[in-house]
């Protein structure tokens, strides 16, 4: 029978997740020839040489979020900003730690670990079992490293940064970070 009063049926937004990436990739996109900036993803600065953008998990792949998109989806980049962080937290919610004694390592699924940044709570509760401030290397989108803010710790971080090359497609930052009052300040 036919009905007026039907469901509408909606279609179910995309998984939306938050993406860490280096100031060298909108470098990177910006020398592509016929880019635009209708097809350039949306960014923001969040610490340092390092920038959000938004991405569609779809299936194999992460697809950019562009101005179209979030114009397809019917949002805005702080609606879909919000929508993402949620959905990231699944996977950081998973977040488990290694460490030496001295350097800390955080492993996540989904290569969401370097999101980790974005949620302070992580941060305070680091801060808060190491009973000092912290220092982190955001190297790659698989490869975070922290430790207490002391000389030693330094030295540490130091010593690892010193030895990774960022020839990989996925690394990030090769500044260390301190976490001053909620807020990633590179040092100097």
């Amino acid at each position: 029978m036919f009905s007026f009063f039907r469901k509408k049926v909606t279609k179910p937004l995309p998984l939306l997740v938050p993406r860490i990436k280096h100031l060298a990739f909108l470098e990177t996109l910006n020398s592509i020839p016929d880019m635009t900036q209708a097809s350039m993803p949306v960014v923001v600065s969040v610490a340092g040489d390092l920038l959000l953008t938004l991405a569609l998990n779809e299936a194999e792949q992460f697809v950019m979020v562009t101005p179209a998109v979030l114009d397809e989806l019917q949002l805005d980049f702080e609606q879909a900003c919000a929508l993402a962080l949620e959905n990231g937290w699944q996977a950081l919610d998973q977040l488990t730690v290694r460490t030496d004694g001295v350097l800390y390592e955080f492993t996540a699924p989904d290569n969401m670990v370097a999101c980790s940044l974005l949620y302070p709570s992580i941060w305070d509760k680091v801060e808060q079992d190491l009973s000092a401030p912290v220092l982190a290397w955001f190297a790659h989108r698989e490869l975070v490293l922290f430790t207490a803010d002391h000389p030693d710790g330094l030295a540490a971080l130091q010593e690892a940064a010193a030895e990774l090359r960022f020839e990989d497609n996925h690394a990030l930052s090769k500044l260390l970070f301190r976490r001053v009052e909620g807020q990633w300040q590179p040092l100097d």
